[in-house]
């Protein structure tokens, strides 16, 4: 299974990097984080494999997590709730999004599968996060958090400013996940 990969930079309200920002991160070791995904959950694999999680009809949503979280490391956490620490974004105003137009799309000329959704777009925060965002978790809901079932872990290569009032997420034209 390859790596996510998002398109662009993640882009938040308050703050937009400069050509000269954006060129430095693309020179520094920390551009892969902003371009792919940091881990792809071990159990997600296996789910994926045997049916469990479908990612053209499933309930895929998606939490932001603050600095704190445990998320970007524990790759083999069974359920939302394993984790050590989630650290979910705590800013007022704040909900997880529902991802919308999800489908796998067979690329033969590349000989790969292509699961893919609309970017997100976290909006109405009120600027006032305990902690800055580090990155976003795409999950199959199910009923809670004691059910669903983390699927990856977006690492933002700059935590987002506890500032923030709306964070968009743009995933690569290519997909979110691929598999090949």
């Amino acid at each position: 299974m390859k790596i996510v990969r998002l398109s662009q930079v993640p882009k938040w309200k308050d703050k937009n990097p400069t050509a000269a920002e954006f060129l430095s991160a693309l020179r520094s070791e920390s551009y892969l984080k902003e371009f792919m995904v940091s881990l792809v959950n071990n159990y997600a694999k296996g789910k994926m494999w045997d049916g469990t999680i479908d990612l053209n009809t499933d309930d895929i949503r998606s939490a932001l997590l603050m600095t704190n979280t445990t998320a970007d490391t524990e790759g083999n956490v069974q359920l939302m709730n394993a984790y050590t620490t989630l650290d979910e974004c705590d800013a007022t105003g704040y909900a997880r999004v529902a991802l919308v137009a999800e489908a796998v799309n067979i690329d033969t000329v590349n000989n790969r599968a292509e699961f893919d959704a609309n970017d997100l777009s976290f909006t109405g925060l009120g600027g006032n996060a305990t902690r800055a965002i580090q990155g976003v978790l795409l999950y199959k809901h199910i009923t809670n958090d004691t059910d669903s079932l983390p699927i990856v872990f977006i690492d933002f290569t700059s935590d987002i400013p506890t500032t923030a009032t709306q964070i968009d997420v743009p995933f690569d034209a290519q997909g979110i996940l691929q598999a090949a």
